[in-house]
């Protein structure tokens, strides 16, 4: 889910990416064929899929833990909305299993995801795992991404807290309108570092996360994360350590007031036991639509791209992929609010305003040395 990551926003919005898992449907199956051809997938491999799935909910972060779920009954109960005829490049990435790699998007590219209004607040999030393809083949799928499918759970649930809040970034617009005097634009953004602790705490069922370096003003585009060296039975955990670095980030407001969508491309750099270094490339599209006041349902895929990794069988795979995704995982999404109010990463208060005339989100007050966070 970015929810960005969904952010995930989410999403997360990761915006997270959320781990295994995973079970691949063979395609052009019946899923209860696909589910049968599933076990004997899993014995004929070495095991199964990572995956990943963030929102901007928090970054894209590689986990080893079972996936999330929806409230299937609840979404079920509804009557489906008439489908969405895709107007833009993004939503025709959620239509077909043929993805190249965005890559890095060079100088000048965005740095910070801006969310539509209706996002901000505080959210309770449950993610669910739809399914896996393996497009070019079990062939090209990393060994530790196959292994890791012997963990899968489809349609398990998780929930989890979200929070997105309101900022006064320092684009050249708002830069104009202060040397004009008038009143700087703000945008709503995820946060990130409470949303990532928030979505990675919830799949491991502990507080797996020990401290996050993010400065939203300064580097936007980098996140640190130290994992606990403790584990839930007090056993002490081997040190590990990621690092972020996401880039290529798109979106799109189809609907202004009612479906957005957004994209990120990340570099995921894990330092594990022994100082053993593992890279990941990975894409996240998130889909946010709200269906009713107070409640937004979405779907989210995460695709898997080959790095060219010297010296190893992943870097001799990369040059026959042509950068294409190796790895697709499908989720699907919902966020119920659970508050007007959001506290910001400075721990500042901030409420949905109450004047009714456009003014979404009350009047930000500029504090220093954050870049407009509020």
């Amino acid at each position: 889910m970015p929810l960005p990551a969904a952010f995930l926003l989410f999403i997360a919005s990761l915006v997270l990416l959320a781990g295994p898992g995973h079970a691949y449907r063979p395609p052009h199956q019946p899923f209860h064929q696909q589910q049968h051809h599933r076990k004997d997938a899993l014995q004929r491999t070495t095991g199964a899929a990572a995956a990943t799935a963030a929102a901007f909910f928090g970054p894209s972060i590689f986990i080893p833990q079972p996936s999330a779920a929806v409230d299937t009954a609840e979404v079920g109960s509804q009557v489906p909305p008439p489908p969405i005829q895709p107007q833009s490049k993004l939503l025709q990435k959620f239509l077909t299993t043929d993805l190249t790699s965005p890559g890095l998007s060079g100088f000048g590219g965005a740095k910070i995801l801006f969310l539509p209004p209706f996002l901000f607040g505080t959210w309770n999030a449950t993610l669910c795992l739809k399914s896996i393809d393996l497009p070019l083949g079990e062939r090209f799928v990393p060994p530790q991404v196959l292994r890791s499918l012997n963990a899968v759970e489809m349609e398990k649930p998780t929930s989890f807290l979200l929070r997105f809040y309101s900022t006064l970034p320092d684009t050249t617009e708002n830069t104009l309108r202060v040397t004009l005097g008038e009143v700087p634009k703000s945008e709503v953004v995820p946060d990130r570092v409470y949303n990532t602790r928030s979505v990675l705490d919830a799949f491991y069922g502990y507080p797996a996360v020990g401290e996050i370096d993010y400065d939203l003003a300064r580097n936007p585009l980098k996140m640190d994360v130290a994992f606990a060296t403790m584990g839930p039975d007090m056993k002490p955990l081997p040190s590990r350590r990621q690092q972020l670095l996401f880039n290529n980030l798109q979106s799109e407001r189809v609907r202004p007031d009612d479906l957005f969508v957004c994209s990120e491309y990340v570099r995921t750099v894990t330092v594990g036991p022994g100082r053993r270094v593992t890279v990941t490339d990975s894409e996240t599209l998130s889909q946010y639509e709200l269906v009713k006041e107070g409640r937004i349902e979405g779907k989210q895929r995460v695709a898997l791209y080959l790095t060219p990794n010297p010296n190893t069988a992943e870097g001799a795979l990369f040059f026959e992929t042509n950068n294409k995704a190796v790895t697709i995982f499908d989720y699907s999404f919902v966020m119920q609010k659970v508050g007007d109010c959001v506290l910001t990463p400075k721990g500042v208060e901030q409420c949905v305003g109450s004047d009714g005339g456009g003014g979404y989100i009350k009047e930000p007050v500029q504090t220093e040395g954050e870049g407009g966070e509020l």
